[in-house]
């Protein structure tokens, strides 16, 4: 599987260049076999790390959530300062955060401030990883579509032990692409539900239950975001044996002077 560039999404029922493979490609087969396991190995495991990393910032808005919708809260303090002033905006709120976590999910909500800086950068890492999970998945379920065509010079029978194997690994590229077409929305969705929180001290006070309902939702997504990306990774690693059996029967085929 390989990323897009700046090329632009590729579809159509023909091969590369247009035209259908023929056995005299079997050279430029076993050239995107090898360099295609090589590329799926490291997307293998960067899907396992961005699914780990979006169950850890779902889970440090549970974090945050829970504070909210806990009862028996903290009352805010220090009700003689000024929190307009610059000197004690930084002040942080007791009711609304949760101060043994802070360390570790670095959200921390100030009285003089309004959305938490790590709110708003989380927003806009989840809005772009979004758009180019979809962007992604449908560059490469063109790619796909462009591979069926040109593959089926392998339909032959004499050919059957290397179209199996290349066939599973588009088979599951195809249906990995839909996966990260659903997975950008999905993140959008959840974008789009944090978008709907007031994060200003003053507004998460007046509705906590509401708001804190809210972030428990957007977390959710993110949650489910995570399981589809984690088990893309597990499907996308299944490819690496297929690639290996796919070039070792191109090689025979070759070698035999088919």
């Amino acid at each position: 599987m390989a990323m897009p560039g700046s090329t632009t999404a590729q579809g159509g029922t023909t091969g590369e260049g247009g035209r259908a493979a023929t056995l005299s490609n079997l050279a430029a087969l076993d050239n995107i076999a090898t360099y295609h396991r090589e590329h799926e190995r490291y997307y293998t495991v960067q899907k396992y790390e961005h699914a780990a990393e979006l169950a850890r910032e779902a889970n440090k808005l549970k974090v945050v959530a829970d504070v909210w919708l806990a009862p028996g809260k903290p009352a805010p303090r220090y009700p003689g300062a000024d929190f307009d002033q610059p000197a004690f905006r930084p002040t942080g709120c007791d009711d609304l955060n949760a101060l043994s976590a802070i360390a570790s999910v670095g959200i921390l909500f100030m009285e003089g401030q309004g959305e938490p800086t790590e709110i708003r950068m989380l927003k806009a890492k989840l809005g772009a990883r979004g758009e180019g999970s979809v962007r992604a998945g449908e560059w490469l379920a063109g790619m796909m579509s462009a591979a069926w065509p040109r593959e089926s010079v392998l339909l032959d029978d004499k050919f059957a032990n290397a179209a199996r194997p290349r066939y599973r690994t588009i088979a599951t590229n195809w249906i990995g692409s839909l996966e990260m077409i659903l997975l950008g929305r999905l993140l959008r969705l959840a974008v789009d539900k944090l978008t709907t929180i007031d994060f200003a001290p003053s507004a998460l006070r007046a509705a906590p239950q509401q708001a804190g309902e809210k972030l428990v939702l957007a977390a959710r997504i993110i949650e489910q975001a995570a399981r589809l990306e984690a088990t893309g990774g597990v499907e996308l690693s299944g490819n690496d044996e297929c690639w290996t059996a796919y070039r070792d029967q191109l090689r025979s085929v070759n070698d035999r002077g088919a």
